[in-house]
């Protein structure tokens, strides 16, 4: 008897290899097919078989077909187990993730803000923001003259938030939640969108959807002409409001419908 050496492709296509003990290499490859493995490559193994004496080679033919079934089964098994443990791993830890630790939660960050607001100190609202927001103001002392320019009303005075009626949750996940607020404003009741994000364990004011500064920029986007002048307006207003393009043309649309109607309700008004 003898031992061979080979390398075969089993029923499902797979490569296997292992050692085994036939007559010649005809007897080798037809034990293989029986198997239902297709040779690939077949040699005799002279330098194991010189290193067994004759009863430990019979032994060897009895027992190394099962052996290397065993292995050859194992060798298939043990990646796709590794692959489930690491599946079954991710999950358990992508169930117990929870986000960082904050003290203070994004209603009272709102609660500040409205503070600051009505008593004008627009400089520590600045520091609410969230890094994106305050690289696109700049400065405190840019966002203070943006502020003192969309919050002013046609006579002058302050279009300041009074006293908040309460905040409603719209939306709250792990580093992401958006909430509305109803404030008392001289011009009646407005709701103001807040739209705030976790940087750093801190809740930060990422948007700020104001009726007044919606309406302060859709009056820009409705006089100025020059094209320039129209796309910085309009990515300053999608920038601070989170509004979509879609939703801005929308608004423009119903501003200058509301523009034109009470003109037209002016005209009618002076011919009487």
């Amino acid at each position: 008897m003898k031992l061979f050496k080979f390398k075969a492709r089993d029923a499902n296509g797979f490569e296997c290899g292992g050692t085994l003990k036939a007559v010649d290499e005809d007897e080798a490859r037809k034990l293989l097919e029986a198997q239902g493995r297709e040779p690939l490559w077949l040699e005799e193994d002279h330098e194991a078989a010189g290193k067994l004496n004759p009863r430990t080679l019979e032994a060897l033919g009895a027992r190394r077909p099962q052996k290397g079934l065993l292995w050859e089964i194992l060798g298939y098994a043990m990646p796709v187990g590794a692959m489930l443990i690491a599946v079954s791993g991710i999950l358990i830890v992508s169930k117990n993730v929870r986000p960082p630790s904050v003290k203070v939660g994004p209603e009272k960050v709102i609660e500040e803000y409205l503070g600051h607001e009505h008593t004008g100190a627009y400089e520590k609202q600045f520091e609410l923001f969230s890094p994106k927001t305050k690289e696109f103001y700049g400065t405190p002392t840019e966002y203070v003259r943006k502020k003192k320019q969309t919050h002013v009303t046609s006579d002058g005075s302050p279009f300041q938030f009074g006293k908040s009626g309460g905040l409603t949750e719209v939306k709250h996940a792990r580093f992401e939640a958006q909430y509305e607020a109803k404030v008392l404003r001289m011009q009646g009741v407005a709701r103001v969108d807040f739209f705030l994000v976790l940087s750093k364990h801190q809740w930060r004011i990422d948007a700020v959807r104001d009726p007044a500064a919606v309406e302060y920029y859709l009056g820009l986007l409705d006089q100025e002409k020059d094209e320039e002048a129209q796309r910085k307006t309009l990515i300053a207003l999608k920038t601070q409001t989170h509004y979509s393009d879609l939703e801005i043309e929308n608004l423009l649309h119903d501003y200058r419908k509301e523009k034109k109607k009470k003109e037209l309700g002016g005209e009618y008004a002076f011919a009487l």
